[in-house]
């Protein structure tokens, strides 16, 4: 029987260490493994004992220990219990530990003491006999009520192996105390082993259905520490009490740097007004929550990052405030996706030019400045005139890289608020704003005609081309862009037919020459 002992010892070791390797942190896991442990040195000491005795030495030290161990898994089975069920007691805990553990105390104190005497058979035997059995029933009836009244399916599985582990230690002690004794057949007790069975029996519970690993304190540890989103919580007075590790990844601060801070820090903020999170504090205490705000944080190093932002408001079963939860996205790479297709939709893919659709938002936008302040707008239709020639010879690669060096060509030559539009082709548009006089216009209109002075060199060759300019003027000759544009653009094939390398303003007459 001494390598039963030992075989329950070895197998409740390993158990034990199973279980505490799952999950440490949730509270039920860290009850099982004490339970482990207890049940190890059950094991332990009964097996030293049975060599004793079988060696004939004094094994007195080793039954005060066995009685500790007996009495300490009582109490571990019993906390277990009502830490798996969720019990009401739980929520007076100082009570509960104490209708718990005072028992065993006692036990483990009285036994330490009538033990030497030789009483304790006739004071402790029946009580911790009493203690132990009714502290197993107690048990098993509390796992059963559970199985009946919980809901999740898993949750059932596992209670039916905890109440099933219980009931065979119940059923083993009472056949080897009560019933074999009567029927005059003397074997020793073989309760440590059943143990082993019932703590076998939850391990394969916590290996199948995970419920004990994920308990709802430990799973929501676990999603917060591994969730790519940046997670704070705030208290009240809008200062960080705790993060995740994604902020540090996001923003580059140690977790310490931030706890206590105010909340207001992170945020990027203009010159001279006050942090952004100010309002959204003062938002989501009125409404509760705001789902996805986009703002921007500032990182440690001073770098701006733009996130969508979410916030709710905590507060306990009384309703009052306890703080705020705020959840942040890096939303760089879909903003920067917005960017794109925002300038792919309004500019030109070969030049990166603006193309039509902005210049119509230019044009609404410098016409009402125009009609504010009583100036003028000149509109240049350009085209250039040797372009065909050049595609057709040289192909369209070279007539690509011109165009290319043309936009850059007429870009470094005007103002900031002036706008260069290629419209289509070799055609290109500009938009000159605030005109007071005509004389400008004349200057810019030269200046461009220079440009095409010198050449184009790509490589080893050169090209020579001129361009031929429209120019019509807001308001004069028509208050719509498309009317200034039909005008420049008559202006243009004036321009063409007086040589090419010129420009021509649009006057009435045209239209009936043209």
């Amino acid at each position: 029987m001494s390598f039963l002992s030992l075989s329950s010892f070895i197998v409740l070791f390993i158990l034990a260490n199973f279980i505490f390797y799952q999950d440490r942190k949730a509270p039920l896991m860290r009850v099982a493994f004490a339970l482990c442990l207890s049940l190890t040195g059950w094991a332990f000491t009964e097996f030293e004992i049975r060599q004793a005795y079988e060696l004939g030495v004094n094994y007195h030290y080793w039954i005060i220990l066995y009685h500790i161990f007996r009495g300490m898994t009582v109490a571990f089975v019993l906390h277990f219990t009502l830490v798996f069920t969720e019990a009401k007691l739980l929520k007076h805990k100082t009570m509960t530990y104490l209708l718990i553990y005072i028992p065993t105390l006692v036990f483990v104190l009285y036994h330490s003491i009538t033990e030497p005497m030789g009483k304790y058979e006739d004071i402790f035997n029946p009580a911790i006999r009493i203690w132990a059995y009714g502290t197993l029933f107690l048990s098993i009836i509390y796992i059963f009520v559970y199985q009946l009244k919980v809901n999740n399916r898993r949750k059932k599985q596992q209670a039916k192996y905890i109440s099933l582990g219980f009931s065979i230690v119940v059923i083993t002690n009472f056949i080897t105390e009560f019933l074999l004794p009567l029927l005059q057949v003397r074997i020793p007790n073989l309760t440590t082993t059943a143990f082993t069975f019932t703590t076998a029996l939850v391990a394969y519970a916590i290996w199948r259905y995970k419920l004990f690993i994920l308990s709802p304190v430990t799973a929501a540890m676990n999603i917060i520490s591994t969730m790519s989103d940046s997670l704070f919580l705030v208290n009240s007075d809008g200062r960080i009490v705790s993060v995740n590790p994604a902020v540090s990844n996001l923003l580059g601060y140690e977790v310490k740097e931030l706890i206590g801070k105010p909340m207001g820090i992170i945020f990027s903020e203009k010159e001279n007004e006050t942090s952004p999170f100010d309002g959204i504090f003062e938002k989501v205490m009125k409404t509760s929550t705001i789902s996805e705000l986009e703002t921007r944080f500032k990182t440690k190093d001073g770098e701006v990052i733009p996130v969508s932002l979410s916030s709710s408001v905590m507060r306990n079963e009384d309703g009052e405030l306890q703080g705020i939860v705020c959840i942040g996205r890096d939303i760089t790479e879909r903003k920067r996706a917005e960017e794109m297709i925002k300038h792919m939709a309004t500019h030109d893919p070969l030049t990166g030019l603006p193309n039509r659709v902005m210049f119509n938002d230019r044009f609404a936008l410098a016409s009402a400045q125009a009609d504010r302040n009583q100036q003028k707008i000149a509109l240049m239709f350009l085209d250039l005139d040797q372009f065909k020639d050049i595609n057709d010879t040289l192909g369209h690669e070279a007539g690509d890289r011109l165009l290319k060096e043309v936009a850059e060509r007429l870009s470094r030559l005007l103002r900031k608020s002036d706008t260069v539009v290629r419209m289509g082709g070799d055609e290109f548009v500009i938009l000159l704003p605030g005109i007071t006089c005509m004389e400008d216009v004349d200057r810019v209109a030269k200046k461009i005609l220079g440009a095409f002075h010198k050449a184009f060199v790509f490589g080893d060759r050169e090209f020579h081309i001129t361009v031929s300019i429209g120019i019509a003027i807001y308001p004069d000759d028509g208050k719509d862009a498309g009317t200034l544009l039909k005008k420049a653009d008559i202006a243009m094939y004036k321009a063409k037919k007086h040589g090419q390398n010129d420009y021509q303003y649009y006057v009435q007459d045209m239209n009936v020459e043209s």
